[in-house]
């Protein structure tokens, strides 16, 4: 740099009031954040421009895809362009308030769910000084929410079922049914019918069995909470069970290979245990027979209601049932 042009700057910076400081850093700050939402316009407009050169573009400007779709969801947000003026100035922290807005509507409703992301900018709480760590403490705070009224749910039920004698009919049900009431389980016992087994058996990974059989819908918080699955399947099915234990959140823990009932010393089924959240450690209990009501049985001194089988019936009124 000129050494004139260096001393004209000093100078002119050290003649300035505090005001007068204020102002230029605030302008400047003001400038990065017209940057940060300018760079995320520019890349919206380039992706709906060039369709299937993103990747290309990706690569030319130095960042992944995943990266460049953060820039997007900025730039498309409500919000964001509504409270522009009272925003802050980091891409981080903005896009930390796009995942806090979805995880508000995801619990709330689109409708509530938007209200309460622009009832924080109202009241203050997001503003443009506000840190990326304050708005992932309003994100944990809001999931802690979830748990414990998840948590506060179950026990309801918990006590309903324990309580009362509930029919056959009103116990069995469907998977769609279960997750719209927002019914949720400790124990699960999971007996593939035929039809389903021949699906899963196509789908090479186990996130594909979750996305077609959303069984973690339906799983109780692991806060504080012990979690089994036990699979019964025919044995040359095993890597099928455990793709649907993977799949479904579950960690592996056990194989059983139970007689197909007591007197029997042999059997074409596997059953395998997993489990997730606490540990129970090792399991000393054994299955007597492969017959449902066995397992059953065993699903019950091994987990915690609420239980759930899935693929078949029973008359064991502790059981939820859900069939397709």
């Amino acid at each position: 740099m000129d050494e004139r042009l260096k001393d004209n700057i000093e100078l002119r910076s050290n003649s300035l009031t505090l005001d007068e400081h204020v102002q230029r850093i605030l302008t400047a700050k003001t400038k990065i954040k017209e940057g940060v939402f300018e760079m995320a316009f520019f890349i919206k407009d380039a992706c709906e421009q060039l369709g299937n050169k993103q990747r290309e573009l990706a690569d030319k400007i130095g960042i992944s895809e995943s990266m460049m779709s953060r820039w997007i969801s900025i730039s498309s947000h409500p919000v964001l362009l509504e409270k522009k003026e009272v925003c802050p100035n980091t891409f981080s922290t903005l896009f930390a308030i796009t995942n806090l807005d979805n995880q508000y509507i995801k619990f709330y409703g689109d409708k509530k769910g938007r209200e309460k992301t622009i009832k924080l900018f109202d009241t203050n709480k997001i503003n443009s000084n506000i840190m990326r760590a304050d708005v992932e403490t309003l994100i944990s705070e809001h999931k802690q929410k979830v748990v414990d009224k998840k948590q506060n749910h179950n026990q309801t039920l918990l006590h309903n079922i324990d309580n009362r004698k509930i029919s056959k009919t009103s116990r069995i049900s469907n998977i769609k049914t279960l997750i719209e009431t927002n019914i949720f389980f400790n124990t699960f016992v999971i007996i593939p019918t035929e039809k389903q087994l021949s699906r899963w058996r196509k789908l090479e990974l186990g996130s594909y069995i979750h996305e077609e059989y959303p069984i973690t819908e339906l799983r109780n918080t692991t806060h504080t909470n012990n979690i089994q699955c036990v699979i019964k399947v025919p044995a040359k099915d095993i890597e099928v069970a455990l793709r649907c234990l993977m799949g479904w959140g579950f960690t592996f823990k056990d194989l059983f290979t139970p007689p197909s009932n007591e007197y029997s010393k042999t059997s074409e089924s596997i059953v395998i245990r997993g489990e997730r959240g606490m540990s129970k450690g090792i399991i000393e209990t054994t299955i007597v027979s492969d017959t449902t009501e066995d397992i059953l049985k065993f699903g019950e001194k091994i987990g915690k209601s609420p239980y759930l089988l899935v693929g078949e019936e029973t008359d064991n009124s502790l059981w939820n049932i859900c069939i397709e």
